[in-house]
């Protein structure tokens, strides 16, 4: 076989040029034209052909490389859930990824590439029957991460741009004032962790997580406030939702019940079982439940309390600024759903009711524009015709 070399000029650069004809181990005749690299006579360029003709001949060319397929999205589901949690996402987050999963996308779309997923898969999800639109949109936000996470993982090039569903807004659910006093009265009597669950809830704004994860230590007496940086959640301890760390004021009677509860304390945490250990959501609910049965109230959540909190707050005038704060919201935008309360907002019709007021007083007997009285004369009184 021949090895020959020469030079090339391109863009005004002079390299050498090797043309090699090879014969491969499997007999076949194998051509290659190839820059000599830090070449700098002909001799060298010579020599480094020559090289590249031993290698040829002895191990043949290396084999092309496979095209690499996107996976489905079966297979790519244990990888897409170890990324969430190496970046850190929240327990809960991650076994809401994982249940949108095994119960929606996996039965729907597992033998589905990513890189075929398109328009119409998200179509079926929005159009699920018998599932609320806020099911459908963290179903859709499990998808959109799983592409996201995809596209990081080199499989994708771009990311399908998913939209939630548009879902009404309802007016959040809360205690009157005369109700809230009732389910206080209740809980008091079964004792101070029924208490300390309606007035965490109804007067400290705190989830039901943040209450079961609240300890002794974020509770400062002396200052009057708790430090809400805790949120306990199957087993995991975690910060609050969105880490957002927060210190609210105590109100005087969760301020007395907290000195009460102080010295008597169980574990580390305000709300423990009789062993020290920390309670659950569970443990929180059937207390609630108990107070609100003695209150002949209905059977609700804790997070009702919550809605009492920023609910009451609102009606009595607090800035939005302050209950986002206060309740740890994302942003104001979350806080207005409850600002319809606000007095504020009342006072702006109550200039209607004040002109419709005005307006018939004004047009009863006597008033300003009362035709038949004497007094006040009309503006305009026609002209007599001269006879």
């Amino acid at each position: 076989m021949t090895v020959k070399v020469r030079t090339r000029t391109r863009n005004g650069r002079t390299r050498w040029v090797a043309d090699i004809h090879a014969r491969l181990p499997d007999g076949t005749v194998h051509r290659e034209r190839r820059d000599v690299p830090t070449a700098t006579s002909q001799r060298s360029a010579l020599r480094w052909a020559r090289s590249r003709e031993r290698e040829l001949i002895r191990n043949g060319t290396k084999p092309k490389k496979e095209a690499r397929t996107c996976p489905t999205l079966a297979e790519f589901a244990d990888a897409f859930i170890e990324h969430v949690r190496a970046r850190g996402r929240k327990p809960s987050t991650i076994d809401n990824h994982q249940t949108n999963l095994r119960v929606h996308l996996l039965p729907r779309f597992g033998r589905v590439r990513l890189d075929e997923i398109d328009e119409t898969h998200v179509a079926s999800i929005v159009e699920l029957p018998r599932v609320s639109p806020g099911t459908r949109n963290k179903i859709l936000a499990t998808l959109s991460a799983l592409l996201r996470s995809g596209k990081a993982k080199g499989h994708l090039r771009e990311v399908l741009r998913i939209s939630h569903i548009p879902s009404p807004k309802k007016p959040a659910a809360f205690y009157e004032r005369a109700d809230f006093e009732r389910l206080v009265a209740a809980a008091s009597v079964l004792g101070h962790d029924h208490l300390a669950i309606v007035l965490l809830g109804g007067e400290a704004g705190l989830r039901a997580g943040e209450m079961a994860g609240l300890h002794w230590r974020s509770v400062q007496l002396t200052r009057g406030v708790i430090v809400v940086e805790h949120s306990f959640w199957r087993g995991h301890l975690t910060t609050p939702k969105s880490n957002r760390y927060r210190s609210v004021p105590l109100s005087e009677r969760l301020s007395s019940l907290l000195c009460a509860m102080h010295p008597e304390r169980r574990g580390e945490t305000v709300l423990a079982r009789d062993d020290g250990s920390l309670t659950g959501r569970n443990w929180i609910r059937h207390r609630l439940w108990q107070a609100q049965s003695r209150a002949d109230l209905p059977p609700k959540g804790a997070h009702t309390l919550r809605h009492t909190f920023c609910s009451h707050l609102a009606e009595l005038g607090a800035p939005a600024a302050e209950i986002r704060d206060y309740a740890g919201h994302s942003s104001v935008a979350v806080t207005d759903r409850y600002m319809h309360l606000a007095p504020g907002r009342r006072s702006s019709i109550a200039l209607l009711d004040r002109a419709a007021a005005e307006s018939k007083l004004e047009s009863e007997p006597g008033g300003a524009t009362d035709r038949t009285g004497a007094d006040p004369a009309p503006a305009h009184r026609p002209k007599k015709k001269r006879k």
